[in-house]
């Protein structure tokens, strides 16, 4: 190779003073070294001035939570979002507008209607149910990172972290100015008697979810007299429920 275009390509080192980087080099890493200093007080005192529940995926609270959020997306503040149409998103949240549909919600209207037209044209009501599925609307959920909650006269800090593909969840943190924390209990408190009032006597129905068995949906219990048994069997069934649950047959 030309001794000429070597010299063309590789850089002058050798002009370069090695000295007057040293005070470069230095003053870059007393910056790094404060700002780091720095960051960590800062941490240090946010900490300290402020209080964190967190809120597992896997426990009966994260529902509570959840619908809590449903109920009031509008004091939900955030500029992230998970979108989802074939399937209930990780969360049953909306976007910014009120008036989106939120997916995954039974909608007990609809459903009066589908049983009744599929009671008198089983193929109507079918040709309905496809055409709903096919324009099934985009919801959305806030995605990882960091959102707003407004509770009360309180802005409450709203993290979420997690595996947000397929059916994963991930679990919630809330976080509050000042080291009480009663704001969060109460809108923990708040999230589970609303949640409670909402089921009220119905019968809670359970699916598996990544080997976990999560609450899926609630419906009315079934009368007895709809079961077509003997009564005699009816109340054998009965007697032997109870004593399977009686605390006596546990010990």
């Amino acid at each position: 190779m030309d001794p000429n275009l070597i010299s063309m390509l590789t850089p002058p080192f050798e002009n370069i003073d090695l000295r007057k980087l040293i005070p470069l080099v230095t003053a870059a890493g007393s910056l790094y070294y404060t700002w780091s200093h720095v960051w960590s007080i800062i941490v240090s005192i946010t900490s300290y001035w402020t209080c964190t529940v967190e809120v597992q995926s896997h426990d009966p609270a994260f529902k509570y939570l959840t619908y809590w959020l449903v109920t009031h997306r509008e004091k939900i503040y955030s500029t992230s979002f998970v979108a989802s149409r074939d399937g209930p998103p990780a969360l049953p949240w909306t976007g910014p507008s009120d008036d989106e549909p939120i997916l995954g919600a039974q909608d007990e209207d609809e459903e009066e209607d589908d049983l009744s037209l599929a009671a008198q044209d089983f193929d109507a009501y079918w040709v309905k149910r496809i055409a709903r599925d096919k324009s099934r609307p985009i919801a959305y959920s806030p995605g990882n990172g960091s959102h707003y909650v407004k509770f009360g006269r309180s802005f409450l800090k709203l993290r979420r972290k997690g595996d947000l593909s397929g059916l994963g969840l991930g679990n919630i943190w809330l976080t509050c100015l000042g080291r009480d924390g009663g704001v969060l209990k109460r809108l923990l408190t708040e999230a589970q008697i609303a949640y409670l009032e909402r089921d009220g006597k119905q019968t809670s129905i359970f699916s598996n979810q990544q080997s976990e068995w999560v609450q899926s949906t609630s419906r009315p219990p079934r009368d007895l007299a709809t079961i077509v048994l003997a009564d005699v069997q009816k109340k054998a069934i009965i007697e032997d429920i109870k004593e399977y649950l009686h605390p006596l047959t546990k010990k």
